[in-house]
């Protein structure tokens, strides 16, 4: 078992080491667009590029951070629980201490590849309404981290699991530090693939073979979903001339900000008061 912790602990580290040069490396990358004719097919094939980048950002941000990060935030909170916490178990059945193989397999699987592809969704929808760059990133992490964190999870106060591990003003510490990072990460990957993933032209092999990803999106039904409606309303929006320049217009990227900065406000408050019980004890 100490093998195993060990293992874990130095993969989790280098997985983080790995996000941090991602994101000093492409941070300030532009996102590369393609052009696409005015025609129904290749704005289809635009929006599938643009899914691909989301599934294939999504993969990676969500394994090193969310998966293998969240795994090293949770060895590292049983360890500093003290011996009294060591073997109770919490809220998802788990003994404190107790980090096996299976267990991490497991818990990258549904909440890295699976809840990465749900924040590279997110990011995709917000994107453009976000300054470039890395304080996108940061601004996108701190997002996720004021309106999902205290609802979803990691910073949920009703979570028995704090009376367990912690401290709890590390606790805090440690999730929204990896919330930052994820947002971040997310950002600097899809601008780096953007510029690797080419259009889709079934003729050619080498521009096939990055929508393999898509193919994770059979069993993540309601995220398959999610993009087939988003697609639909998307790609009608840039084949009416009319509709298209409104959405790009200045004032509704300004309305654009103005809503997702209220969104934020409005989750503040119950955020706050998350920590603070958290912070509470």
């Amino acid at each position: 078992m100490r093998a195993e912790a060990a293992v874990i602990g130095a993969v989790g580290v280098a997985a983080l080491l790995a996000s941090i040069a991602m994101v000093v490396r492409w941070g300030e990358r532009e996102v590369a667009d393609a052009e696409a004719d005015r025609t129904l097919g290749d704005q289809t094939r635009w929006w599938l590029r643009l899914v691909a980048v989301t599934v294939v950002t999504g993969i990676v941000s969500g394994v090193l951070v969310a998966g293998i990060g969240g795994r090293l935030a949770m060895r590292i909170l049983a360890a500093t629980a003290g011996t009294e916490a060591q073997g109770l178990l919490t809220e998802a059945d788990e003994h404190v201490g107790f980090i096996t193989f299976g267990g991490t397999v497991g818990f990258v699987t549904f909440v890295g590849l699976l809840g990465g592809m749900i924040i590279a969704a997110l990011h995709l929808a917000v994107r453009p309404l976000l300054p470039a760059g890395r304080l996108g990133g940061a601004l996108f992490g701190a997002g996720l981290l004021v309106v999902f964190a205290s609802r979803v999870d990691p910073l949920r106060s009703e979570n028995p699991d704090f009376d367990i591990v912690g401290p709890d003003l590390l606790s805090v510490a440690v999730f929204s530090s990896l919330a930052l990072v994820q947002g971040m990460t997310t950002a600097a990957v899809f601008a780096r693939f953007s510029a690797a993933v080419p259009l889709l032209d079934v003729r050619r092999l080498r521009t096939v073979l990055p929508y393999a990803s898509l193919l994770l999106l059979v069993p993540a039904s309601p995220l398959l979903l999610a993009f087939v409606v988003a697609g639909a309303v998307v790609i009608s929006v840039r084949l009416v001339p009319t509709l298209r320049r409104a959405v790009g217009a200045p004032r509704a990227l300004a309305a654009g900000r103005v809503a997702l900065a209220l969104v934020v406000l409005v989750a503040a408050p119950g955020f706050v008061s998350a920590v603070v019980d958290i912070l509470g004890g």
